[in-house]
């Protein structure tokens, strides 16, 4: 695996409304600069920079740091989501499969 890389764990618990079934083809065909890292004990809300301002991804729990160039799945966005670890709520979070560090 790709340093900084971060696939999802068979018979792992999704929070509610995450597909329950991810394709082992996954591509990264997202990218931004981390703004912002919240580590939990199962995940790992990263901030990255977006074409539309920036955004909240949510990934199992992997290394990354706040400047990081990183490149990142598709995912699921919720709405409002509360997370317990954290005692927050993001208005708007993506949980994606695969989170990569890249070299810039």
């Amino acid at each position: 695996m790709p340093h900084g890389g971060m696939t999802t764990r068979a018979g792992a618990i999704l929070p509610p409304g995450h597909a329950q079934t991810i394709p082992a083809d996954v591509q990264l065909v997202n990218a931004g600069k981390v703004l912002e890292v919240l580590d939990t004990e199962m995940y790992t809300f990263v901030q990255v920079t977006a074409e539309n301002g920036p955004l909240w991804l949510a990934v199992y729990k992997t290394a990354v740091t706040k400047e990081a160039n990183v490149k990142y799945s598709n995912g699921i966005a919720m709405s409002n989501f509360y997370s317990k670890a954290l005692n927050r709520t993001f208005d708007v979070i993506i949980f994606v499969d695969s989170l990569e560090v890249v070299m810039k």
